[in-house]
C-alpha cells in the first residue's frame, strides 16, 4: 500500500510538472505572438499595406519594447518541452546553453524597439522604415541561434 500511494504521489508530481512545463511555454509563446503581431503591424504601415499611422508605429514598438523586457523571466524557467502533452516549441536549448547571450540578444531587441519608438513619434517613414529594418534584424539575429526551425 506505501508503495502503491508514493507511486501515486510521484506520478501527481511528474502531472503538475508536465502541465507547469506546457504553462510555462505557453505563455513564451504567447509572448513571442504577441511581438511577432506588432512586427506584423509594423510591417503593413511600412509596406503600405494597412491604415496604421506613426504613432500606431510609436505604440505598436512601445510594446513590442516592454515585451522584449519580459522575454529573460519567460524563459528563466529554463524548461524546454519538445512535443509535451501536445505544446509543441521551436525553443532551441541553445537558449540555455548559450544564457547569457540570449539574453544580451532580448536586450537588443529592447534597445532597438525603443529606437523605433523614438522613431516613429517623428513621423518620418523613410526614418521608421531605416529603424525598423534594424529592429527585425535584431529578431532575424536571435532566431537563427535561439530557434528550431519547423518542419
Amino acid at each position: 500500500m506505501r508503495i502503491g500511494m508514493i507511486a501515486a504521489a510521484l506520478a501527481a508530481t511528474l502531472a503538475a510538472g508536465t502541465a507547469f512545463a506546457n504553462e510555462g511555454v505557453e505563455a513564451r509563446q504567447k509572448l513571442m505572438k504577441d511581438i511577432g503581431g506588432n512586427v506584423k503591424g509594423i510591417a503593413g504601415y511600412v509596406k503600405g499595406e494597412n491604415q496604421e499611422t506613426p504613432a500606431d508605429v510609436a505604440k505598436r514598438a512601445g510594446m513590442i519594447k516592454a515585451n522584449a523586457m519580459k522575454i529573460g523571466g519567460a524563459f528563466g524557467d529554463k524548461i524546454h518541452v519538445e512535443n509535451a502533452n501536445g505544446v509543441e516549441t521551436t525553443a532551441s536549448p541553445m537558449i540555455w546553453d548559450k544564457w547569457d547571450g540570449f539574453l544580451t540578444a532580448a536586450s537588443d531587441l529592447e534597445s532597438a524597439a525603443g529606437a523605433l519608438e523614438t522613431t516613429a513619434a517623428g513621423g518620418d517613414k523613410a526614418a521608421i522604415s531605416a529603424s525598423f529594418a534594424a529592429m527585425t534584424k535584431t529578431c532575424g539575429g536571435c532566431h537563427t541561434t535561439y530557434r528550431v526551425k519547423k518542419n
